[in-house]
């Protein structure tokens, strides 16, 4: 019983927010938009310019604690002839994969992740310049009379 409970109910979801996900996009109306279609586009660009904030931010936090990880990697290869390295003193995020901290190959797999957040949030951050030139204009956008 709970095998086609779980088959059913993403079926079920599917049905009742399809309409939802396919619903017109707010700002598919610029140029010609009326009062209400702009009201509803700028709360709208609002909210995607806040959520992406809040996901520069989570990534923000992950890069500096990636950097601190890249850190302590290249302290510990410097020390590694004496026998004392240094652990990550990240303890929010549950701390790195690596148990030796100081070998080149785990820089390089650091590196690596370092980059791709950096890739990310560029990407995020073109976005977020595409969704603050919208609000311009519709900020500037006379409504249409019916």
């Amino acid at each position: 019983m709970a095998v086609i409970l779980i088959k059913l109910f993403p079926c079920a979801l599917l049905c009742l927010f399809a309409p939802f996900a396919f619903s017109q996009n707010p700002i598919d109306c610029h140029p010609e938009c009326s009062a209400p279609q702009i009201a509803s586009a700028k709360l709208y660009l609002d909210s995607e310019m806040s959520f992406l904030a809040k996901k520069y931010e989570r990534y923000q936090s992950k890069i500096n604690a990636l950097e601190n990880d890249i850190l302590f990697v290249k302290f510990n290869i410097r020390r590694s002839q004496i026998g004392s390295v240094v652990k990550s003193t990240a303890t929010s995020w549950g701390g790195s994969q690596f148990t030796s901290w100081g070998s080149p190959a785990e820089l390089e797999v650091l590196t690596e992740k370092l980059e791709k957040l950096e890739d990310s949030m560029f990407e995020l951050e073109k976005e977020k310049k595409e969704l603050s030139s919208l609000q311009n204009s519709f900020a500037t956008l006379v409504p249409k009379i019916l």
